[in-house]
């Protein structure tokens, strides 16, 4: 991913976050830790299964009582798209929905140390 798409993605996610009306809604809740990479490997990239994500996930967020979007909340939710009806799965309108995977750990910003000098 560029700095450019990194930028617009975590742009996206302060806008919904600001949108979001759950009760125990932090500021940074979308967009800080490891969520906008945890988000974007659960939505393959994609706004609208993003979207989807979120919707189910304050729905669950409300309906248990912890107001408020997680990982583990969100781990606990399988993207589904209800309506595919009238799209052309050739043309790309139906995105693959991207299976639960386990965390991975990020090891972008590990220090890997110096190479051991020859002797």
């Amino acid at each position: 991913m560029s700095s450019e798409q990194i930028t617009a993605w975590t742009s996206h996610l302060a806008g919904v976050e600001e949108h979001l009306r759950l009760l125990k809604a932090r500021p940074g809740m979308l967009t800080t830790c490891t969520m906008p990479e945890y988000l974007y490997a659960r939505a393959n990239g994609v706004v609208g299964l993003l979207e989807r994500l979120i919707e189910d996930g304050c729905t669950e967020a409300i309906t248990s009582g912890t107001e408020c979007l997680t990982e583990a909340l969100l781990d606990s939710l399988l993207i589904t798209l209800t309506s595919t009806a009238g799209r052309d799965a050739q043309a790309g309108e139906i995105p693959a929905v991207p299976a639960r995977s386990r965390r991975r750990r990020n090891g972008a910003f590990d220090d890997r140390g110096r190479a051991p000098e020859s002797a």
